[in-house]
């Protein structure tokens, strides 16, 4: 349905843009992230559309933290790191979709904090997956479908 290789650039790109001028965060190295050095935030963006789908992220902490406090500056020490990571996931799958055609477009859905459940047997589409790292930590974001 769509090529592995286009929607891994898409995705690339998306997060790419979401971190920098959102967030002013520069990514250091793309590819395998370094080995996770503390405990991960995981937040799961499902989508409706054709197709459908979730976007997942995996972020360390420290650098969730950071992101956050650069994202709401003045607000940062109020702030809810798992909020602003969650529209940080929202961001990334609202730019990533918006670069697939689709005949239907895209419902976001309101992103979950925890572990995807195994949706193996409804999730079988491609998955597609970076690491990045960041000054402050490493990330990790992917996107699987729901189509054969």
């Amino acid at each position: 349905m769509f090529d592995e290789h286009l929607l891994h650039e898409k995705l690339v790109n998306a997060t790419e843009s979401v971190l920098e001028t959102m967030f002013f965060t520069a990514v250091l190295m793309r590819g395998a992230a370094r080995d996770s050095e503390g405990p991960c935030v995981q937040i799961h963006v499902p989508f409706l559309g054709y197709p459908s789908g979730e976007l997942h992220i995996a972020i360390e902490e420290s650098a969730a933290r950071v992101m956050t406090q650069d994202f709401l500056p003045e607000e940062g020490e109020g702030a809810s790191m798992e909020d602003t990571m969650c529209e940080f996931a929202n961001m990334t799958c609202g730019a990533f979709l918006s670069e697939i055609e689709s005949s239907s477009g895209f419902k976001l859905l309101p992103p979950v904090v925890a572990p995807a459940a195994d949706d193996a047997e409804t999730l079988k589409g491609p998955m597609v997956e970076e690491g990045f790292t960041l000054e402050s930590g490493s990330l990790v974001v992917g996107v699987r479908f729901a189509y054969e």
